[in-house]
């Protein structure tokens, strides 16, 4: 699934951004994980 049909998925209203691929968790994950840092403290 790509971003943009994620976006259309949820209603375009999204909280927070979707972020970038989480490729380094990705084991841990069944489909695509997207990582975004909400706050860097």
């Amino acid at each position: 699934m790509d971003k943009e049909k994620m976006k259309q998925d949820l209603g375009g209203g999204n909280v927070f951004e979707i972020g970038e691929p989480n490729t380094a968790f990705a084991q841990y994950f069944i489909g695509q994980s997207y990582l975004k840092m909400l706050t860097t403290e």
